[in-house]
């Protein structure tokens, strides 16, 4: 077995697990929120049933009453009719006897217009409790606005920042549509990144929260390299598309014959080791492998592959080369994994000395 097949496969082993622990951590993250969302509806469903529950047990209170008084009010004109005499109803409709009736009938309303009053407050209680079940909770609402106002740490990492938007937003929209919920936590996404990265991945225009977030990955590693590309060390020629020109002189020396053999197996052939996004009219240092064991000073000189302009640098202890590519078009190009830019051909020996 090709020990070197082997080590080129560690990069695809630890890629296939750091995929399975994101995906898990989805998984998890989704199954939580999941949970929070049905006990929060199981928790408004039995408010509402004991609401229901409570409101029934009055009504039927409230009939009882209303039959015990029709009843009491049956006697007392019963009552009243046989203990009339002239005398007092002459005297039921003097001044004297209707005033002090007037007044009992203020001081003291009927039993069945109580009852009337009360049933309405019940009813009305009852119908600001289901308002209140239907208006957004005091959680969902203090998560509305964390989200609106929603900002990058300077120490938060994009993977962390993008995270923490999605889940503040799956608490401010429980239930509501995932076209809805997307694109309201893209915008804060968006709004809460920098001005210059802000602007950069609005103008490219994301459909999605997911889209957002991989432009914003680009954008991020952009500056990074920038930051880490440092004063140019070699000759750099102003072109169109500013690409770079890397002057190298080829020993005089003719090939040996085991290179020549080599190069002709194809043992020079330089692999992308990792899938790498060139952004258009940029250049940048992209990973490469290469399987020849001889300790040579191999460099790529000038190759084209794909309409990505490729120079190089030697090897290094691990037999890992650092290669300069450059795109000159206006579109993104992705090199994939284990994708060949360079063959035997393309590959010559140079003096160590003109090293970058």
């Amino acid at each position: 077995m090709d020990p070197n097949s082997l080590a080129s496969r560690k990069p695809l082993v630890g890629c296939v697990e750091q995929l399975q622990d994101a995906v898990v951590a989805d998984l998890t993250e989704l199954i939580g929120q999941l949970t929070e969302r049905l006990a929060a509806s199981d928790a408004a469903i039995q408010a509402v049933k004991k609401a229901q529950k409570k409101q029934k047990h009055v009504i039927s209170q409230l009939k009882e009453e209303l039959a015990r008084v029709g009843v009491k009010k049956d006697q007392n004109a019963e009552k009243a009719s046989s203990l009339a005499s002239p005398d007092t109803s002459i005297d039921a409709v003097g001044f004297g006897e209707s005033a002090s009736t007037v007044n009992a009938e203020k001081s003291c309303p009927p039993t069945a217009q109580l009852a009337a009053d009360f049933l309405e407050r019940m009813q009305t209680d009852f119908a600001r409790l289901v308002t209140n079940l239907a208006e957004p909770s005091v959680q969902v609402q203090n998560a509305r606005t964390e989200l609106s106002q929603c900002k990058k740490e300077d120490k938060e990492t994009l993977a962390e920042y993008y995270n923490r938007v999605k889940r503040i937003a799956n608490t401010a929209f429980p239930g509501s549509a995932d076209s809805f919920v997307d694109k309201t936590t893209m915008d804060s996404f968006v709004n809460g990144l920098d001005t210059e990265m802000s602007v950069y991945v609005r103008g490219e225009e994301p459909g999605t929260i997911g889209q957002a977030y991989k432009l914003a990955l680009v954008k991020e590693m952009e500056n990074t390299y920038q930051l880490r590309k440092g004063p140019s060390r070699t000759r750099t020629e102003v072109l169109p598309f500013s690409i770079i020109s890397i002057p190298f002189k080829p020993i005089t020396s003719k090939p040996s014959a085991m290179m020549r053999q080599l190069a002709a197996k194809g043992r020079f052939d330089v692999k992308v080791l990792w899938e790498t996004l060139i952004p258009p009219h940029s250049d940048q240092l992209v990973r490469c492998q290469v399987p020849a064991a001889v300790g040579l000073d191999i460099i790529v000189h000038a190759a084209v592959h794909n309409g990505l302009v490729i120079g190089g640098m030697n090897f290094d202890a691990n037999q890992l080369m650092e290669i300069r590519i450059t795109n000159p078009s206006g579109l993104n190009k992705v090199l994939s994994a284990g994708e060949t830019i360079a063959k035997a051909s393309e590959l010559e020996k140079y003096d160590s000395s003109n090293e970058l």
